[in-house]
């Protein structure tokens, strides 16, 4: 789908960072680019709550590496959700990213309408900015959609 043609139509957000998917990975992508020195940072997720599938997952066993304790899904996903909280990081629900175009501008259908962001960060490190127990390291330059 190509949206460059409606650009005019409504304003274009800007942002240092626009993490797609408010999962435990990017919720902690997002903790760590604010800790960092980013703090201009938009958290768009798809589903109504942040948390990922991890909301899901019951069981425990998660968070022992990061946390030094053995927690359920979501209460490993509370806690990132708590982190991302104190630091005041924004963050849409409901809103499904539809494109994120070679110019930086990522295209969401929300409750509100169609929306766009531009993310302005330059500085990304070389380094993962998160790890999440047993899934591969997110990086900024990888930050796409999960599911369309």
């Amino acid at each position: 789908m190509n949206m460059e043609h409606k650009t005019a139509m409504w304003e274009i957000e800007q942002a240092d960072a626009v993490i797609v998917g408010g999962g435990p990975a990017g919720l902690a992508a997002a903790v760590r680019l604010y800790e960092n020195g980013i703090t201009d940072i938009l958290i768009l997720e798809r589903e109504k709550q942040l948390g990922g599938i991890l909301r899901q997952c019951i069981h425990d066993g998660f968070g022992l590496a990061r946390f030094k304790t053995t927690l359920s899904g979501p209460e490993y996903a509370q806690k990132f959700i708590d982190l991302a909280n104190e630091k005041k990081i924004r963050y849409l629900t409901d809103a499904t990213v539809l494109e994120i175009s070679e110019d930086k501008v990522i295209t969401a259908a929300t409750p509100d309408g169609l929306k766009q962001w531009q993310w302005a960060a330059e500085n990304v490190p070389e380094e993962p900015l998160a790890y999440q127990e047993s899934v591969r390291p997110v990086y900024l330059q990888q930050v796409l959609p999960r599911r369309i």
